[in-house]
This record gives structure tokens, C-alpha cells and sequence, in this order.
């Protein structure tokens, strides 16, 4: 559901509801277009199998649309006001449709924010239906993005995903239950936070159910639940208003948890890629804290941490 809506859907439009997502997407895609013309809105039913159940009417009934009649003179393009009387064969009936239903704001931020593209991370023997309902209602909103999915274990995907993580500017935790347990859902979280993108945290289950979930993600990013009565409350994440970045404090934290995955060696080498070796000082045991701290001293070294650290060395 991409607008909100002023009705629930009539139960005998429930056979289309897909057409009605479909036709959803492409108003939002048009968006802050509001007024169509009757050609235009009969595209929104082309192809429908159904002809006696209109894609149409069920936008008018749910809210989104309105039908607006009015006479205009074809000749010199001047509308009557409600009332006038008028010579049919003069004045032609024109019909309109004016958008009525309210974008839902996570929508509306993805673009204002230039927050795209998304990355969805998320456990799949948890959360694989609710993160692909997610992934296919922005996906038809035309916000681009990635789904992670934690089951193939391949090279390329890999690959794939790594490079997908480090271009989000927003990334999505749907967070089941033992999502913070998850080694690859652990390295998605703490990079976003690491990386500066924005975090929206997606709750499946209540705050105190959460296993492992790490004390300064739940001082630093709000968790809201959206599991209403055994049903994933998508509306309601639709209707969200996106995050702000997080602050460096943060980024540190989960920058410092993705250094302690690193081996010895891999410390140094990340140190000298970074160009910070001949600072990385004293014992092996203080060289990850010392990184972080130098990495995570001003945003401009913090974006520098995101672009080359080597998410393959713990993916």
C-alpha cells in the first residue's frame, strides 16, 4: 500500500488487489502529479482480466481518487462554473481525476532525502516474507535498492551484496527475533551504522525479545515494532518518516565492532591502506581501538573507513 487510504478495500476488489498495488506505484512514481485524464487513468486498467471489476473504481472507493466533471468549450478551452446553464453541443463534458490519497512518507524520503539506493538486511528463516513485501513495495514505487538474503553462500553473491552495502544510503534491519545472533545480518548492521547511511530498524518482535541486540544500537537508533496480530504491518512502515544519519559517536561503536573481526595482520593492512599505519602504536591488543579512534575522529575519516574497508575479510 503506497498511499494512505480513506476506506478499507471493498472485499469484491480483493481479487485484484496486485492491480491496485500496480496502479498505486505508478501514481506514487508520478508524484507530485495529481490530476489525470480519462485516457490516462484507463491505462491504469489496461489489461485487467477482470472487466467487470474496475481498477478505477476501487481507487475512487479506497480514497485515492476522485472524478471531477466539469464543461469546457473545445473551441476557446473556457470552463463553466458549477450552475451556469450551457448548450451541450457547445460546452462537452470533461471528466477528470484529481489524486486525493497521501503519499506514505517513507516513500516521499527515499526521494526528498536522496536516500536511495536501499539495502534490506534481514534473517531469512525469520523474515524472508516480510523483507520481499518490503523490497517489492518500493521496487514499485521505483526506489531502487537490494534484498540481502543471508541463505546462498556463493563468491559472487557475496560480492554482490558487499558492493550493494557500501552504495545504500539507507539500510533496513528487519529484525526477527535472533536477527542480532546472524554472523552476516551482525556485518550488515555495523556497517551501515559504520558507513553513515541511514538505519531504519523494522521490529518483528517486541524490544525485549530482540536476542544479542547490542546496547548502543538500542541507545542510539529507535526500534519500532510492526507486527500487529500475527500480520507485518507494512502500511505502517510505509507511512514512517525515515531516520537521520547517525551521529560519529555511533559510527565509531559499530565501526570498532567490525575492526575486532579482523585478524592481526588484517589490522595493519587495513591501517596502511587507510594511510594511518605509523600511527597504530604499542600492543596488538590496543592497535584495533587505537584504528578506531583515528578513523572515527571526524566524518570526513569515517566516510574514508567505509570506502575501504574490506567487507569480504568477515563477510
Amino acid at each position: 500500500m503506497l498511499f494512505q487510504r480513506s476506506s478499507a478495500l471493498p472485499l469484491e476488489y480483493s481479487i485484484i488487489t496486485k492491480r491496485i498495488e500496480q496502479a498505486e506505484a505508478v501514481i506514487a512514481m508520478a508524484w507530485p502529479k495529481i490530476v489525470y485524464s480519462q485516457e490516462e487513468v484507463q491505462a491504469l486498467d489496461a489489461g485487467n482480466p477482470y472487466p467487470n471489476i474496475s481498477v478505477i473504481d476501487a481507487l475512487l472507493a479506497i480514497g485515492i481518487l476522485e472524478r471531477c466533471e466539469y464543461r469546457r468549450n473545445p473551441d476557446t478551452g473556457f470552463h463553466l462554473d458549477d450552475g451556469f446553464d450551457f448548450d451541450e453541443d457547445t460546452y462537452l463534458l470533461e471528466v477528470k481525476y484529481k489524486v486525493t490519497g497521501i503519499p506514505m512518507s517513507l516513500i516521499n524520503d527515499f526521494r526528498t532525502l536522496k536516500a536511495e539506493p536501499y539495502f534490506i538486511s534481514f534473517h531469512s528463516g525469520g523474515a524472508l516474507a516480510e523483507a520481499q513485501s518490503l523490497h517489492t513495495a518500493l521496487q514499485s514505487a521505483g526506489i531502487k535498492g537490494f534484498l540481502s538474503d543471508d541463505l546462498p553462500n556463493g563468491a559472487p553473491w557475496k560480492q554482490d551484496a558487499a558492493y550493494a552495502l557500501r552504495a545504500a544510503k539507507t539500510v533496513i534491519l528487519i529484525e526477527s527475533e535472533i536477527y542480532h545472533q546472524r554472523p552476516r545480518c551482525i556485518v550488515e548492521r555495523n556497517f551501515g551504522v559504520a558507513n553513515g547511511a541511514r538505519v531504519l530498524r523494522i521490529g518483528l518482535t517486541p524490544r525485549g525479545d530482540l536476542k544479542d541486540c547490542p546496547a548502543w544500537l538500542e541507545g542510539g537508533i529507535q526500534h519500532q515494532i510492526f507486527w500487529n496480530g500475527g500480520v507485518f504491518d507494512l502500511g505502517s512502515v510505509l507511512a514512517l518518516k525515515l531516520p537521520n544519519i547517525a551521529n560519529l559517536a555511533l559510527r565509531k561503536r559499530a565501526g570498532l565492532e567490525l575492526i575486532r573481526g579482523l585478524s592481526e595482520s588484517e589490522v595493519r593492512s587495513l591501517a596502511t591502506t587507510l594511510g594511518v599505519r605509523g600511527q597504530i602504536t604499542g600492543e596488538p591488543d590496543d592497535w584495533q581501538n587505537r584504528l578506531a579512534e583515528i578513523m572515527f575522529g571526524n566524518n570526513v575519516k569515517a566516510d574514508q573507513f567505509g570506502q575501504e574497508f574490506d567487507l569480504l575479510a568477515i563477510f
